[in-house]
């Protein structure tokens, strides 16, 4: 016979908690639950507990009333009861019992603690926002999901080779048309101007393309701009998978009209800008490589997490070496027309998204979609019950993209610091859970993350910015031509993508083997990774400055392949930081919306400068500008706090 829960008088503090149940969502989340006994996830695995008492007798909320706040969402109706009290609550009648048992013993092993605890149920959390505790459920998740990947057949199994070959081929196909289209746009203005492809260079034909490159780049970015971080949520709810094919599918639509677009009898501007925003509603290229670092997170352990990040980086350069070497060198050889390497762009499109649907596995456990999903429809019942004044002008969605850089502002508690050992988190087991709420925030971890926001910044926008002035700078002081152009090009990504795939990952592995590594905090093999990377890019612009030759030139670009290491070190360093795994998608999303608001305003800025110095007989000033950047970047490197 079933034992009989006695029912208690429930406070009206709970009472009003019940009535607003059906905002949260989801009664109690069983699959976010941490255990009786909290445990801290160390970097060697090994976890301790600490005792949190909760009454083993529930609330029980009477089940038409449940049915009818469940019936708002499918997925929560196994959850359809709100169990709050002044004593705790629990998630799971079934393992209700007098004598509340420790779930995990001292030394079990992690593998045994999560088959246990997933298996049984029996683990339930403390519900407040950005919990350190709400979300341990979430590692736990994660670690199961990488356990299931290892045991699934290499060709069904999430790999680090298979995302990084799917970025190798988007860039690849972006690269192989890349110089066609700027040949076919031209000569496509020149035919609308002149009503023939000769005398080209007129200022009349310059002038009507600098603007349709403008406003072409304008608009792409803004709309790029909202769709970062929207993309970023999605993978999280819906998986990486999906994500992947929507970037896939719309840059290879874009492509398929430009093959028709840029031709003299299809050519207009609102068309060319029509193609060039279908493909911007995908994300294109930072958009793919933050899910592809998000796909990384899913699959790696966090002590491997750099070198994996390097790799997936290096295969972005890679691709974009290639595929402007490739095109370069077909055509020079055998006299092929631009238009059929767009058309070639269009194709190899289309081969990767079959490459995505059938063998891309997914690495987003079902778990955690439905996890974020129900945040997501939590989220957006608040919002309608108490609606904005953005809301109702329709404007929530631009908005809602901004404020998802709020998961770069570091919230951790402070009372979360490492032991003597620096191995894991502790905490005072006589904590109340109730206090959690008011504990002081982590203030080093929050300035740290802010100047790691701040040193990422300048590397964006030196890089993103200055490609384009150093271009026409090496016309201007060696007459440099296209097709000499396009070769250093490509040297330089191939030498980023030599340097990312294969020296950086040796390079940390022997670092590992003199220095300790602390899965929490910045530690010293990252401020070290990261002042090789600013250094090289001082020592290269201050010659450039200085010198300005060929050969120097050539040497600048050799010794900022070395800086290529910046961004996924620092991206590695922030995840540290971010007490939500479940979130890694909104993490990248939220950092590729800074890469392309950059995007949009770096290359203007360093146009004007390059310009201004053409004025002055200086064109070498944009070296000036980069290396004052880099020296700010290296004094915001210098105040980074390393703990002992």
């Amino acid at each position: 016979m079933a034992k009989k829960h006695n029912r208690r008088k429930i406070p009206a503090k709970s009472r009003r908690l019940s009535n607003t149940n059906y905002l949260m969502g989801s009664s109690a989340d069983t699959s976010t639950d941490s255990p009786n006994n909290t445990p801290n996830l160390n970097s060697s695995y090994n976890i301790k507990h600490h005792n949190f008492h909760h009454s083993s007798n529930p609330i029980h909320v009477r089940r038409g009333d449940s049915l009818k706040y469940a019936i708002l969402n499918d997925d929560i109706l196994e959850e359809g009861a709100m169990l709050s009290s002044s004593e705790g609550y629990d998630a799971s009648s079934n393992n209700s019992s007098a004598n509340s048992q420790s779930l995990m013993a001292e030394d079990q092993p992690l593998d045994e603690f999560i088959q246990n605890s997933l298996s049984q149920g029996n683990y339930s959390s403390i519900h407040y926002q950005d919990s350190v505790f709400s979300e341990i459920s979430d590692s736990i998740l994660l670690l199961q999901d990488r356990e299931h990947h290892n045991s699934l057949k290499w060709y069904r199994r999430p790999s680090i080779f298979m995302v990084s070959v799917l970025v190798f081929s988007y860039c690849f196909s972006l690269g192989i048309a890349m110089s066609s289209d700027l040949d076919l746009i031209m000569k496509a203005v020149c035919y609308l101007v002149n009503g023939e492809v000769n005398n080209c260079s007129t200022p009349s034909v310059q002038q009507m393309n600098a603007n349709l490159q403008k406003y072409n780049n304008f608009i792409g970015s803004f709309i790029k701009i909202l769709v970062s971080v929207k993309m970023g949520k999605l993978s999280d709810i819906y998986g990486r998978k999906p994500m992947f094919l929507i970037t896939f599918t719309l840059s290879c639509l874009s492509k398929f009209m430009c093959v028709f677009i840029l031709t003299p009898r299809y050519f207009t501007f609102n068309r060319v800008i029509l193609a060039n925003i279908i493909d911007s509603f995908g994300g294109s290229i930072f958009v793919l490589l933050s899910i592809a670092n998000s796909y990384v997170c899913d699959v790696v352990h966090e002590r491997e997490r750099l070198p994996a990040l390097s790799k997936v980086t290096g295969a972005f350069f890679l691709g974009l070496s290639l595929g402007p070497l490739t095109s370069s060198f077909l055509g020079s050889t055998f006299n092929i027309p631009s238009i059929h390497f767009v058309g070639a762009s269009a194709a190899l499109f289309f081969m990767s998204i079959i490459f995505v649907i059938w063998c891309i596995p997914e690495s987003r456990g079902e778990k955690l979609r439905d996890k974020s999903r129900r945040f997501s429809i939590r989220s957006r019942r608040e919002l309608e019950s108490s609606p904005s004044w953005t809301y109702k002008l329709g404007l929530s969605g631009v908005i809602d993209s901004f404020e998802s850089l709020k998961i770069l502002w570091i919230t951790r508690p402070r009372q979360f610091s490492t032991n003597e050992n620096n191995s894991e988190y502790e905490m005072n087991p006589s904590q109340d859970p109730s206090s959690l709420q008011k504990l002081e925030i982590d203030l080093p971890a929050r300035v740290n993350g802010i100047l790691l926001l701040a040193i990422d910044l300048f590397f964006v926008i030196c890089s993103a910015g200055s490609s384009l002035p150093i271009a026409l700078y090496m016309i201007y002081k060696f007459n440099l031509s296209q097709s000499q152009l396009g070769l250093f090009v490509g040297v330089i990504s191939g030498s980023r993508a030599i340097v990312l795939s294969v020296l950086n990952p040796w390079v940390q592995h022997n670092l590992l083997n003199f220095f300790s590594h602390d899965p929490f905090n910045v530690d010293f093999i990252d401020i070290t990774t990261i002042g090789v990377a600013i250094l090289s890019e001082i020592v290269a612009s201050l010659l450039c400055s200085i010198s300005p030759t060929l050969w120097i030139l050539c040497f600048y670009f050799i010794l900022t392949s070395l800086s290529a290491v910046g961004s996924p070190v620092i991206h590695s360093a922030l995840l540290k930081y971010n007490p939500n795994p479940s979130k890694n998608g909104e993490f990248f999303g939220a950092l590729a919306l800074i890469k392309n608001i950059v995007n949009l305003v770096a290359p203007w800025f360093f146009l004007t400068v390059y310009s201004f110095g053409i004025g002055i007989a200086k064109p070498e000033i944009i070296f000036y500008i980069i290396l004052g950047s880099f020296s700010i970047a290296g004094l915001l490197l210098g105040n980074i706090r390393v703990k002992n």
